[in-house]
């Protein structure tokens, strides 16, 4: 290479930097959803029971992750870039980026293996990245769906709980009106009647915002749906009230008290939830309190019971489609109702 030419490809590298550049923000301005999605007057939801909405909060978090996995070069910088984040809210951003990455990696020749990739290398944020695939389920068509087989067998019906978590969040009235999502019962290998529970628990975790935290509310909400269903729909909503938040001790023990038979199945949310924060290293005070209030356990104990109760899936296992139900069976059973 001569000198001029050396020149010229010393000269080149920063430009191609640049376009490349300027295509991740054009990306992120084309892809991300418009933040006024998110405002609860926007959404039709309750005011919040007790103090400031939480609503808002966690949408932009989950934008944010959103926009961060448009603008990201690597894997790598869009991990980087969610570790900066407040713990509080960096679950729910990489929740976010999933639904913005399993998107990509249908439409994007060049971002085939990027949810892959991304799975692999964030996976102490397994949980809610399994629930942002589902979020990109709901905003593709079928025929460009993610093949759901290639995923943690475990915690793969999180797929379901996301979809049916966006379908509440952005098709609330269809939602309590149809008493179900649209999603397609014969598309999952799990079976329909499992996946009827999967997509209840979403509904659940939704009906936490929409409800605005309030225990009335909330019950007058799941007495929508049919019976079979009650059981999973406390279980999101424990999910929420433990991840999520917005209540403090008294409004946890209010949710606990409105759930009624149901509560077994409410602490088991929760513990999932307790774990999920545990695993990810984003433990926050309300979900330390949730632990205590809902499960009567310091946080400690419940992630013990979670962790000795997870299933161990060979990967392709053919029973492996069933290990997440028996695994919220076996914690309900163990947390108890009493």
């Amino acid at each position: 290479m001569t000198g001029a030419t050396a020149e010229r490809g010393r000269a080149a590298t920063p430009v191609l930097g640049r376009a490349a550049d300027g295509l991740r923000a054009a990306r992120s301005r084309l892809l991300t959803p418009s933040r006024t999605q998110v405002e609860t007057g926007r959404r039709g939801f309750h005011p919040w029971a007790v103090g400031p909405s939480i609503v808002e909060p966690v949408g932009n978090a989950f934008l944010d992750g959103f926009a961060l996995a448009c603008r990201a070069p690597t894997t790598r910088d869009l991990l980087d870039d969610l570790g900066r984040l407040e713990p509080q809210w960096r679950g729910f951003a990489a929740e976010g980026a999933a639904m913005a990455v399993t998107i990509r990696s249908r439409v994007e020749p060049w971002s085939r293996d990027a949810l892959e990739r991304l799975l692999r290398l964030g996976s102490e944020h397994s949980y809610l990245m399994h629930v942002g695939v589902g979020w990109g389920l709901a905003r593709l068509p079928r025929p460009l769906w993610t093949d759901v087989a290639v995923l943690d067998r475990a915690v793969v019906p999180l797929v379901l709980d996301g979809y049916a978590f966006h379908e509440v969040f952005f098709r609330t009235g269809s939602v309590l009106d149809a008493r179900a999502t649209r999603y397609p019962l014969d598309a999952w290998p799990g079976g329909a009647a499992e996946a009827t529970q999967h997509l209840a628990q979403g509904i659940g975790r939704g009906l936490w915002f929409v409800a605005g935290g309030d225990e009335t509310r909330l019950a007058d909400l799941v007495a929508r749906f049919p019976a079979a269903q009650h059981a999973s729909l406390w279980a999101g909503t424990g999910l929420a009230t433990a991840y999520a938040g917005g209540r403090d001790a008294d409004g946890m023990r209010a949710v606990l008290a409105a759930s009624g038979p149901h509560r077994a199945w409410l602490r088991q949310g929760c513990a999932f939830a307790v774990e999920a924060r545990a695993r990810a290293g984003t433990l926050t005070p309300h979900t330390r309190l949730a632990a205590e209030v809902l499960c009567d356990r310091p946080w400690q104990d419940v992630v013990a019971v979670v962790d000795a109760h997870r299933p161990r899936v060979p990967d392709g296992g053919p029973g492996g489609w069933h290990a997440y139900d028996g695994w919220r069976t076996a914690l309900a059973e163990t947390f108890g109702d009493g």
